[in-house]
């Protein structure tokens, strides 16, 4: 339930203003970091299956269409498909033990193209 509640206000703080919502992770443990990308890749990873079937039987954020809905129309599917690779190349980094800031600095860079 508090996991439920904190990926909705997530949701919200990402949508209405990701570099703020990202900014708040600077100070964040490589942990908090790793299911803070975790978190992105799912929501990216929605916004990608609703982009391109305008479906939400596949998405895990399904309590949310409204939100997907709009948001998905953000970018066209080309454009989450590249969040989503660079996204997990991060992760990748972070896991590999890249620099905690610039991982964090490239993914709010990708976020506000």
């Amino acid at each position: 339930e508090k996991w439920f509640q904190k990926k909705n206000d997530w949701l919200d703080q990402l949508v209405k203003n990701p570099l703020s919502f990202l900014d708040g992770f600077s100070n964040a443990s490589r942990t908090e970091l790793g299911e803070l990308f975790g978190f992105l890749i799912e929501w990216v990873r929605d916004l990608m299956i609703f982009s391109a079937t305008g479906d939400i039987q596949n998405v895990i954020h399904a309590d949310r269409l409204v939100l997907i809905g709009s948001a998905s129309r953000a970018r066209d599917f080309e454009s989450w498909l590249e969040l989503f690779e660079q996204l997990n190349l991060l992760q990748k980094s972070l896991d590999d033990y890249a620099n905690q800031k610039l991982t964090l600095t490239q993914a709010e860079i990708l976020f506000c193209k």
